[in-house]
């Protein structure tokens, strides 16, 4: 039985409670409840708010509800929408967006002195339900983003990050290397050249600099030596 009410149970955007669409005399022209009202916000809306020509206010509590509202330019109308004053519903602008301009597309082709007697607009509930949808959609989607935004800015996230770049540096490395712990063998100069080919001769520092300054030296003495 449990199971039976659940699943009958209609579907609530669990954001809003009640969304409306009236005449700025007070007149009601379609109405969407997704969750019962405590009380009557809306006719304290209209008394305390719309007759007092408080309009050019953002945001209206009463009880445990807040109403936030906007008027359609050149259709008189009013878009009202209910939810729970503790909660922040990010999609509300972009409804009243869609919705004003797809209503006030019905209200325009209907004659003014007829206008009253549009409630409850039944028609209109298929196109709202898909304009609340498509808003819910693209909140969550912004909501998403600011999520993952958030994290890359969080340590975890650097840390990681910079693990990650490690990694893939070591591997690189690696793939260059040829295996050897040893460090790449650096240029030899005559003296290791000379111990490397077995002559035991040594050579005193500076010794090949003064060769290079004799010139003819060792010339001069093989000639010496042969002279009688």
């Amino acid at each position: 039985v449990e199971e039976l009410s659940q699943a009958a149970a209609p579907s609530h955007p669990a954001m809003i409670d009640h969304f409306c669409i009236l005449l700025k005399s007070g007149i009601v022209l379609f109405t969407k409840t997704f969750a019962p009202l405590v009380g009557a916000p809306i006719d304290s809306l209209i008394r305390e708010v719309l007759l007092e020509d408080r309009l050019g206010e953002r945001k209206y509590e009463s009880g445990p509800y807040a109403l936030r509202w906007a008027s359609v330019h050149g259709s008189g109308l009013l878009l009202v929408v209910v939810y729970q004053k503790m909660l922040q519903v990010a999609y509300v602008d972009e409804l009243f967006d869609t919705v004003g301009q797809e209503f006030a597309k019905l209200v325009n082709a209907v004659p003014v002195p007829k206008r009253s007697a549009m409630y409850p607009c039944a028609e209109f509930e298929p196109q709202f339900q898909k304009l609340l949808a498509q808003a819910e959609k693209h909140a969550a989607a912004a909501r998403q983003n600011r999520v993952q935004r958030s994290f890359k800015e969080t340590k975890k996230y650097q840390q990681s990050k910079a693990g990650n770049e490690r990694l893939v540096k070591g591997a690189a490395a690696a793939e260059g290397d040829d295996g050897s712990d040893a460090p790449p063998a650096k240029p030899k100069g005559p003296v290791a050249a000379a111990a490397d080919s077995g002559d035991d001769r040594s050579v005193s520092p500076g010794e090949e600099g003064a060769g290079e300054e004799s010139g003819d030296g060792d010339g001069e003495d093989i000639a010496r030596n042969i002279a009688p």
